[in-house]
């Protein structure tokens, strides 16, 4: 087998004993490394508390209440504990039903829970939590991502020939770089942790020529984007797709890929991305039907800032302060927190060996080449993230990357300065002739105590009782059932999508992609139109004009801090006080009258406005089956319909419904392609057409009799997904297992 550093002079007979002092120093260097986490999440590993960040939901109502004088360990992870960790809590219980995690029906009016791609529902890490349910699961997730992340990153830097210490050094920098240690629990750390894995499988394939080191490639290219984080997987792909373009012609301590090379990565990168389908097929679906997919277009998503106060947070990462010792100071503006500008930092000794390596001591004989590109790529991505020209302006003309929130590519100036750090390390330790060991040594452990004391606190490990308790608001709105909606006056109230630790369906929702038509309906319930057009960012839903649409959505409940008029009443004094709307429609409920209107805005205006009926449904065209539900009416009155809701669950609605003619059943629900209907009736079973009613709802012909209905969501997209998927994995074993060529073998 051939191994980094093993050359054409080794003895043969000292290959195996080489091999195993390598494997020894692999599993030396993850005890270290492991030893770093836990002492890094001491307290969570060993001391009964939980690595999350629940805690900073008593800034909002109702947990506020229960608490009005705590002060969350860090408010600026606010995204864990309403994004990552309620949709992980309802994906493991839909699981244990025995159901696929597709849809969620507890915020907006339901969303694909796979489109919204954050929940990451096929990363392999979120199945340990599925298997162990537990808060106190997020600290062994949290401490195997970065053991992953540094080991991957040691890996790659010794199939450079760097020395055992060097590469231990550039691993550690990386493992607990600002990017991966500031976006623990997120999905940007999920990827970021695959980009040295994937140079790694480049460098054995180039230095081994082997089928299976390019299938390899192939699998860390479907983690990555099966990883969560679809901005990070484009940033990621590009990066990585640089380095394979600079080794296709360029050796540096292994030969060139060359042509053939080249082409079995991209076959295994090809399908890869095919695997990876039953996570990006929702999301395209998604996203194409989505109010980001033109908000995001027109809308810059970073403030200015100035390029020498980010630059200077990689020598000094407390400059302005931090979020967890509450003295945060820094640039104002869109997404100028600590997490993003603090991406880049690797640490003080780190930095200056990066700088070292650049200078100079990185230039020997085959490391020019691979310290220039890491030296202009990380300055590169330092121009991108820095919005300094023409970088800036260069990246933003890529397709996409306009949306993508290109501060975060300090990823690649946190990566890059930890691979020239190494280089840096290996260049001085060239230059030692006593005490190697002692210095690469010495060098680790001032990097380890720095970015330690860099990382500690800022995770939150708090008590488990601080987590999610009971309040006598969730207790009532549980127990009213999942058919009807709750609305908070203040959108903070009962923080949209914590309540879907609760179980308790809003309107409002945090997403940021957003089926387009129900954003626009949900809008005009506010007077204050959001800085971006998305629910999300509503402030305040105080337009009492559309309390008739509210009734549409079957929105009963609303939370508010002080009175309201009628018709709404008081229904429960609790934190927030919950009052009822007793004209809010029941979840399905027969249409009294059709309106046709083509026009977008005129049918947006009319269910917004004040005169609207909700039980008229609005439709967008006309049909055969409208025609005949007006004929059937020509005769006069009939007796009313029966409408129940027989089982209500995520991913499925069973109703009856009974009527002596045609009939249109609406369905507050979001229209979403992947939702089918059958009903069985007095003439056997059939196939019934969602289509979409008011403007974003569902709506069911129905003929004249008794029917059972049942209404699933079952996507093409991902049915197709998982079957291709299953095709690209036995297209990557049958890769692995071809036999090596003629080329390899003489490398071995």
């Amino acid at each position: 087998m051939h191994e980094e550093g093993v050359t054409a002079s080794t003895p043969v007979v000292a290959v195996p004993e080489l091999v195993r002092a390598r494997r020894r120093a692999l599993g030396v260097v993850a005890v270290c490394y492991a030893a770093l986490i836990a002492l890094l999440f001491f307290d969570s590993f060993f001391g009964g508390k939980v690595l999350v960040q629940l805690d900073a939901l008593y800034r909002f109502e109702p947990w506020r209440s229960l608490r009005p004088e705590h002060v969350p360990a860090n408010e600026l992870l606010l995204d864990q504990s309403i994004v990552m960790l309620p949709w992980n809590d309802f994906a493991a219980e839909e699981l244990r039903r025995g159901e696929l995690p597709l849809w969620s029906p507890y915020g907006y009016a339901g969303l694909p829970l796979v489109g919204a791609c954050q929940p990451a529902i096929y990363w392999p890490l979120h199945w340990i939590y599925y298997a162990f349910p537990s808060l106190h699961t997020y600290v062994w997730l949290g401490g195997l991502e970065l053991l992953l992340t540094g080991v991957f990153g040691f890996l790659f830097l010794r199939r450079l020939a760097l020395s055992n210490a060097a590469a231990a050094l550039g691993g550690l920098a990386f493992m607990l770089s600002g990017f991966q240690v500031l976006w623990l629990g997120h999905p940007k750390s999920n990827v970021a942790m695959l980009v040295p894995a994937m140079l790694w499988a480049v460098e054995r394939a180039a230095a081994r020529r082997r089928p299976g080191d390019h299938a390899l490639f192939g699998v860390f290219v479907a983690l990555q984007l099966v990883a969560g984080h679809v901005q990070t997987s484009m940033h990621a792909s590009a990066f990585v797709a640089a380095w394979i373009a600079f080794r296709t012609f360029v050796p540096v301590t292994n030969p060139a890929l060359g042509w053939r090379g080249l082409r079995g990565l991209a076959v295994a990168a090809a399908l890869g991305a095919v695997m990876a389908l039953p996570q990006l097929a929702p999301v395209l679906e998604y996203v194409a039907a989505s109010q980001a997919r033109t908000e995001l277009a027109r809308s810059d998503l970073t403030a200015q800032f100035s390029a020498f106060d980010a630059a200077s947070l990689l020598a000094m990462p407390f400059r302005f302060g931090a979020p967890h010792t509450h003295d945060w100071t820094g640039p104002s503006g869109p997404n100028l927190n600590f997490n993003e500008l603090g991406g880049g930092y690797v640490g003080r000794l780190a930095l200056l060996l990066a700088l070292a390596a650049l200078a100079g001591l990185g230039w020997r004989k085959g490391a020019r080449a691979r310290t220039v590109f890491f030296g202009i790529a990380t300055l590169v991505a330092a121009g991108v993230a820095w919005q300094v020209e023409p970088f800036w302006t260069l990246a933003r003309a890529v397709p996409g990357f306009a949306q993508t929130k290109l501060l975060r590519a300090l990823l690649f100036v946190a990566f890059g300065l930890a691979v020239l750090a190494a280089f840096g390390l290996e260049a001085i330790l060239a230059r030692v002739r006593k005490g190697r060991a002692v210095v690469g040594a010495a060098a680790c452990a001032i990097v380890a105590v720095e970015l330690l004391a860099f990382g500690h606190g800022f995770n939150p490990q708090i008590e488990p009782s601080l987590c999610l308790p009971a309040t006598k608001t969730t207790d009532f709105l549980r127990a009213q059932g999942p058919t009807w909606r709750t609305l908070g006056l203040d959108n903070s109230a009962l923080m949209p999508n914590a309540n879907t630790f609760y179980r308790v369906p809003m309107l409002s929702g945090y997403d940021s992609v957003e089926y387009r038509e129900v954003t626009e309906l949900v809008l005009r319930a506010t007077t204050k139109q959001p800085d971006f057009a998305f629910v999300s960012r509503i402030a305040a839903f105080d337009n009492i004009d559309a309390l008739p649409m509210l009734c549409l959505f079957g929105v009963r409940w609303i939370l508010s801090a002080g009175p309201l008029p009628p018709p709404l009443k008081l229904a429960a004094d609790t934190e927030l006080d919950v009052w009822e709307n007793p004209l809010a429609l029941p979840k399905a409920f027969a249409a009294t009258a059709l309106e046709l209107i083509e026009d977008r805005q005129a049918r947006i205006d009319r269910i917004a406005s004040g005169a609207f009926d909700p039980r008229h449904a609005v439709l967008e065209e006309d049909s055969a089956a409208a025609a005949r539900w007006r004929a059937a009416r020509e005769g006069g009155a009939s007796a009313a319909p029966l409408v129940e809701v027989l089982r209500y669950e995520p991913r499925e609605i069973e109703l009856r419904v009974r009527s002596a003619r045609p009939e249109l059943i609406v369905v507050n629900d979001a229209w979403a392609p992947g939702w089918h209907a059958h009903a069985r009736g007095p003439n056997g079973e059939k196939e019934l057409v969602v289509d979409r009613v008011d403007h974003a709802l569902r709506g069911l012909w129905v003929e004249p009799g008794e029917h059972t209905i049942v209404m699933r969501y079952d996507p093409a997209s991902t049915y197709a997904g998982l079957a291709l998927a299953a095709l690209a994995a036995l297209g990557l074993l049958m890769l692995a297992s071809r036999a090596p060529t003629r080329e390899s073998l003489e490398r071995l």
